[in-house]
């Protein structure tokens, strides 16, 4: 979701859909994000978002492509254990 608005906005955007029920966890996948990571790697500035299994992919791969995260509603497999790890705080 989001396409016109960002089209509108004259953003550039990558958009990934699951074909399935796989929560985005298919054997082509490191090809898929390496060729997501190169085709990203030029822009300053990078976002993952998504809802619900979209969430859960957004949040789970956003790491490889140094993104801020925006996830509405996330849900994620119960097979799938994903760990979120805060960076901490520079007044620590």
């Amino acid at each position: 979701f989001g396409e016109a608005f960002l089209a509108e906005h004259g953003i550039d955007a990558i958009f990934v859909t699951c074909a399935g029920n796989a929560w985005y966890l298919y054997a082509e996948m490191p090809q898929a994000l390496a060729a997501i990571a190169a085709a990203a790697a030029p822009y300053a500035a990078r976002v993952t978002y998504g809802s619900s299994m979209g969430a859960f992919a957004a949040l789970a791969f956003a790491v490889l492509f140094a993104a801020r995260v925006l996830l509405g509603t996330p849900a994620a497999p119960t097979s799938v254990t994903v760990a979120i790890v805060q960076a901490p705080s520079a007044s620590r």
